[in-house]
């Protein structure tokens, strides 16, 4: 398995030392091993989110639920299990795996080196939701608690969560807050966002109510705010499907915007991303633009500018994009480029998409080596004068975490863009 390119310094401690501290220290300071995030209901079951647990806490889950399975969603890689499939309580059927393997500070599928594609994780939810559901459920044998963990309960299993609830079919059904105790209810004003089809910040909002030291979405470890907006993203160009939600009728389009910036964080080099997924993210792109625009929105321009005054919409745009980080501003200059070059009117953002790759690639040390690729495949000669090919293909070899996860690919991208510069 290779080393996470992701990693901290914190990961050199080992699990049960780890999980020694969120299941003994953490709970005395206020911080609990485990909160409950949706109770169950008569349409539902319970769903939880914590740190992974030990013996002890499976022993205590047990014990609390004595007539229930326990469905593990485990966001682990194998080196930071405590609990295998060798368990007794695995054997038995008390305990029911659910996996979705990610390396720590990240969405990084540890089985294939690649970041999780948008329609697998969406898939893997609506597996989750045939057994959450009670719609069908009449065996009394069968009963269930969710309890969905990473290794701190923090960022890996609070991006399953707000995805699970993000794109839970019924949200009446599953905030059903007649059958919650008073205590437990968030205020008026989320509720009824929260019923109807709400955002991923009025999510994690209410999660950061249940479980307090659930992460922010702006301090998602690594590129985690990513899947967000890609997520998002999906979901705008699929708003009139049954499955995705329709935020139109009810809420003003830029709370969908809020969701769908968090893309500029997500990994642009196919060192990271499946040709399937980078595709399906171009198509998404170009719908959901259509569809904003018809609402008379630049999705590009609300990304990163929040105006009143559409005449000088274009010079806030460049005030803002000025304040992105360089992999942001490559991000947007790419998003451009593949919009203009469908033939996409881009008013009122003043220039080209090439002038806003120049101001990228002006602070050259922030990006990437995929990031310095990706914009030469897009705007080849315009910038090749600008990035050093030799110190890049350096940078791969050498060996530094980002710059040279799944070098293969990255120097066989490198290479192609190399050739084709060459015709």
């Amino acid at each position: 398995m290779k080393a996470n390119p992701y990693g901290s310094v914190w990961d050199i401690l080992s699990p049960e030392l780890k999980i020694f501290w969120k299941s003994k220290i953490a709970p005395l300071v206020g911080y609990p091993h485990h909160s409950e995030i949706i109770p169950e209901t008569k349409n539902h079951y319970a769903w939880y989110l914590g740190a992974q647990p030990d013996n002890a806490i499976i022993k205590l889950l047990l014990k609390t639920f004595p007539s229930y399975n326990i469905h593990l969603v485990n966001m682990l890689v194998d080196h930071e299990r405590l609990i295998g499939d060798d368990s007794p309580w695995v054997r038995e059927g008390k305990i029911i795996f659910h996996r979705l393997p990610w390396y720590d500070h990240s969405y990084l599928d540890a089985l294939t080196t690649k970041n999780q594609a948008v329609d697998s994780l969406v898939a893997f939810q609506r597996d989750l939701y045939a057994l959450f559901s009670k719609r069908k459920e009449n065996n009394a044998h069968s009963k269930r608690v969710f309890y969905c963990h990473c290794m701190a309960g923090r960022s890996r299993s609070l991006v399953e969560t707000l995805v699970f609830l993000y794109f839970y079919p019924s949200k009446e059904e599953l905030f059903d807050f007649d059958f919650w105790s008073p205590e437990t209810l968030p205020p008026q004003d989320l509720r009824e966002r929260l019923r109807s089809n709400p955002t991923f910040g009025d999510l994690a909002k209410f999660i950061k109510m249940r479980r307090r030291q659930a992460r922010n979405l702006d301090n998602l470890d690594g590129d985690q705010g990513g899947i967000i907006g890609l997520l998002a993203l999906w979901n705008c160009a699929r708003w009139e499907n049954g499955f995705a939600m329709n935020y139109y009728d009810q809420w003003p389009e830029i709370k969908m915007v809020e969701d769908v910036k968090y893309i500029l964080r997500a990994p642009l080099d196919r060192g990271f991303r499946t040709e399937c997924d980078g595709e399906a993210q171009r198509i998404n792109l170009e719908i959901a633009f259509d569809k904003f625009q018809k609402k008379g929105i630049n999705l590009l321009l609300a990304m990163v500018s929040i105006f009143t005054d559409h005449q000088r919409a274009g010079d806030k745009f460049d005030i803002n994009f000025s304040k992105l980080n360089p992999r942001e501003q490559a991000h947007l200059a790419i998003f451009m480029q593949w919009l203009q070059s469908q033939g996409r009117d881009l008013v009122p953002i003043k220039y080209e998409a090439l002038h806003y790759a120049k101001i990228a690639l002006s602070k050259i040390h922030g990006l990437t080596t995929g990031d310095q690729v990706e914009l030469l495949k897009i705007f080849g000669r315009e910038v090749a004068e600008t990035i050093d090919c030799s110190k890049v293909a350096r940078k791969i070899l050498r060996g530094n975490r980002l710059d040279s996860h799944n070098c293969s690919i990255q120097l066989a991208e490198l290479t192609s863009v190399l050739l084709h510069s060459l015709e």
